[in-house]
């Protein structure tokens, strides 16, 4: 009796764990340019900006867009950004700084906790930082 319920809660846990894996990858497939709606992750490409290049962008929108931060965030810290290159596609996860926008451009920071490189085919890649 123990053993077959057991056996039971071992299919039924597989079973829910398989439907929940199905569900883990709302994002869209390999087509930056969204954000979720507190910008908790973003979707873009990335670019470097300023003089001599100092700031990493991502830009996740036009800037023609209703977006209230003109489709465009200045990431931070820039280490995170080490072995990545402009033009590349890539999911951060972070918050944006609503105090911390720079003097000579109009959108805001982004505190960057884990930056991937999206591989275009709907799924992440194994690059992280």
């Amino acid at each position: 009796m123990v053993r077959n319920l057991l056996l039971l809660a071992t299919g039924l846990s597989l079973v829910f764990c398989l439907l929940g894996c199905g569900s883990l990858n709302p994002y869209p497939a390999g087509r930056p340019g969204w954000h979720s709606p507190h910008y908790r992750i973003v979707f873009g490409r990335l670019n470097r900006i300023g003089a001599s290049h100092r700031y990493w962008t991502l830009r996740y929108a036009g800037a023609v867009s209703n977006d209230p931060y003109g489709g465009r965030l200045i990431l931070t810290p820039a280490s995170r950004m080490s072995g990545f290159s402009p033009g590349q596609e890539v999911e951060v996860f972070g918050q944006v700084l609503r105090n911390g926008k720079s003097p000579f451009m109009p959108n805001p920071f982004y505190q960057v906790r884990v930056i991937r490189l999206w591989l275009g085919t709907g799924h992440r890649s194994a690059i992280s930082r």
